[in-house]
């Protein structure tokens, strides 16, 4: 606008009155039309997308999934080649498509979801983010699908999308992790895993989840293996893999350390240490967050201290999770109570 004023404006376009002539004051009209409309597009609609998007917050989350659906459309509407728009778009469709049981309507969701995250990594290709988002899409869509072949289509199109997305970040472990789970859960190919979960150690030594993974990993090994001294030593790989998941700093992630206690527990009580799960379980309860109800470990403990023979704190761990437990569980922690108590 400064250059067209300042072109109409010069004395070879004025009178010889020193005034405007109708045609440059219709270009400098003109001009601040175009000047306006432009600015509209390329900073105020920017803006206000950013302002309905940040308005979607609120409803992320529960049932609210619809209404955020709508805001983060509006988002895109105002500021149609964002890709960080379509990145939570796509992120809102899934998740709504998680608390839905009509299966027809879930998959139309996760279509829609794989649209707008297909439109992010088109306008955005080197963002790591939308090619992952599209790895754990298809890999949450292979585990709804009924059809077997199907099922395994979306799970090798996640892998697909999970071997694009370490080319454009193949320091991130997170990613290695979330691959090795999608081997060892769904495309049922342990070894393949137990590499990714190597690399990523390899990647990041101190990141917890991923010694947590490998405890699974070797945990599913034990549980289908059928010799016994096999199954016993996959067992104590697992247990150690949750010690290191448990010793390391878990920030940001409140629950990780208590579901890795949880974990820990479960796999001595396959090897039959029941004074190692008690301690286990008992760590649980300490790293538990307070608005977490632990009246189920409760439970467990006390049953663990039936087995051992200590009726004393049995019963005060039954108690316990009695007075915490929802109403329709009162009674059956009351008959379990009753069980321990001498007639």
């Amino acid at each position: 606008m400064i250059f067209i004023l300042a072109y109409f404006l010069s004395e070879k376009r004025l009178d010889k009155r020193g005034k405007i002539d109708g045609i440059s004051l219709i270009a400098i009209l003109l001009g601040l039309i175009v000047t306006i409309f432009i600015s509209t597009y390329t900073n105020i609609r920017v803006i206000q997308a950013d302002i309905a998007f940040k308005l979607a917050d609120p409803f992320t989350g529960g049932t609210q999934w619809p209404v955020a659906i709508q805001i983060y459309k509006r988002a895109n509407t105002l500021a149609p080649i964002e890709d960080y728009y379509y990145l939570f778009l796509g992120r809102a469709y899934l998740e709504y498509a998680k608390l839905i049981t009509d299966q027809e309507e879930q998959e139309s969701l996760i279509f829609q979801a794989e649209n707008d995250l297909k439109r992010a990594q088109t306008i955005n290709p080197l963002n790591t983010d939308h090619t992952a988002n599209l790895a754990r899409l298809n890999n949450l869509w292979s585990t709804y699908a009924i059809d077997q072949d199907e099922k395994l289509a979306k799970a090798r199109a996640s892998s697909e999308y999970f071997s694009k997305a370490v080319i454009l970040s193949p320091k991130n472990a997170r990613l290695w992790g979330e691959w090795a789970l999608l081997y060892l859960n769904v495309l049922e190919q342990p070894e393949e895993a137990r590499e990714k979960l190597l690399r990523a150690q390899k990647i990041d030594p101190n990141y917890h989840w991923t010694y947590a993974l490998t405890g699974e990993m070797y945990s599913q090994f034990a549980h289908n293996s059928s010799d016994s001294a096999a199954k016993e030593n996959y067992y104590r790989q697992a247990i150690e893999a949750y010690k290191r998941a448990i010793e390391l700093p878990t920030p940001g992630d409140a629950l990780a350390k208590y579901n890795y206690s949880l974990a820990l527990g479960a796999t001595y009580i396959n090897l039959n240490m029941l004074p190692d799960a008690i301690a286990a379980y008992r760590q649980a309860i300490e790293l538990a967050p307070t608005t977490l109800a632990i009246w189920r470990v409760e439970e467990s403990i006390g049953i663990l201290y039936s087995k051992l023979g200590d009726i004393n704190n049995a019963t005060s761990y039954i108690t316990s999770a009695i007075e915490s437990a929802p109403e329709d569980q009162k009674d059956r922690l009351q008959s379990i109570l009753n069980q321990l108590q001498p007639n």
